[in-house]
């Protein structure tokens, strides 16, 4: 039994300990993450019921979740090929239909998004062909992630250093680099959001729905939106020094309060040194008014007290 054990730690079995299922989804946990399996199935199914009008149809195919707890298991529970980067908690496999997930990340104000991110790119995935700058971008909008002060400071960062890049570069994959992923991501989401407010809803069913029927991602947005990609992003890069081109009021904000702290402990040690000075001072007062006190009364030096008499 040892030996099998040993045989299967080394062909890096899956530490897959069970699943639970609907109709539409499975969700395969390890057994740390074993408590987290029933919750996460629930979010996903309201998501999806959510992203159905995306579709436009029922989802064709069911999808997988593999939920683990922790960095090893992350990687553990991996497909092939697939490794997550080693800043990322969740990561998504749209031509398998799986998506893989962090249970201890999941407890925070932003777990739902989470899932609604990695499900909205299996939901792209269920359509058709999409760019990885399409991918993240519209995974961002939909997700309801909210403003986030780490994709703007991004972007000001991108646009600052001129680090923004084409989104032809990156329609197969995103930088490795932390740094760069992280202006990719932005970029992305911008783009996004400059063509929904530009082109409303509308526009994206039409591109969603000539995807589906088989169009090239190119030419359905061409159509979709009545520009080609490289048009839209053109104006979308006149809009960045704009909206970009100065430090976050976010990170103002936050460096304000930092300041705020910084002087709030300078007067906590100025206001303690100065209590201590002035108890100092005081002990010093004390003893020079116990000195002046005895210098005022005297008191008689008798000398020692005479011998005794005896009679």
């Amino acid at each position: 039994m040892l030996a099998s054990l040993l045989l299967i730690a080394a062909l890096g079995a899956s530490p897959v300990a069970g699943e639970i299922s609907t109709p539409a989804v499975t969700v395969q946990y390890t057994e740390r993450a074993r408590g987290a399996a029933r919750p996460v199935l629930d979010q996903v199914e309201v998501a999806q019921a959510a992203f159905q009008r995306v579709l436009g149809q029922r989802w064709p195919r069911r999808i997988t979740v593999r939920l683990g707890a922790g960095r090893a298991e992350l990687e553990a529970l991996a497909l092939e090929g697939g490794k997550p980067p080693g800043w990322a908690a969740a990561l998504a496999y749209p031509e398998k239909d799986t998506m893989l997930l962090d249970a201890l990340t999941l407890g925070g104000p932003q777990g739902g998004a989470t899932v609604r991110h990695e499900l909205m790119h299996l939901a792209l995935g269920q359509l058709g062909s999409f760019p990885h700058w399409f991918h993240e971008g519209f995974a961002v909008l939909l997700s309801d992630e909210g403003f986030d002060v780490g994709y703007y400071a991004a972007m000001y960062r991108g646009v600052r250093t001129g680090r923004i890049a084409s989104f032809e570069d990156l329609a197969g994959g995103f930088p490795e680099h932390r740094s760069e992923a992280e202006v990719a991501y932005a970029q992305s989401a911008s783009f996004a959001s400059f063509l929904a407010d530009r082109h409303g809803p509308a526009a994206f069913d039409e591109l969603f729905q000539r995807v589906r029927a088989g169009e090239r991602f190119e030419t359905a947005f061409a159509k979709a939106f009545h520009a080609s990609i490289g048009s839209e992003e053109g104006d979308w890069r006149r809009t960045l020094e704009r909206k970009y081109g100065t430090i976050p009021l976010a990170t103002l904000i936050s460096l304000l309060w930092s300041a705020t702290a910084l002087l709030c402990v300078a007067a906590f040690l100025r206001r303690r040194a100065q209590k201590l000075r002035n108890l100092k001072r005081m002990d010093e007062e004390a003893a020079l008014e116990a000195l002046l006190r005895a210098a005022a009364s005297p008191e008689e030096d008798e000398g020692p007290d005479p011998p005794p008499v005896l009679h």
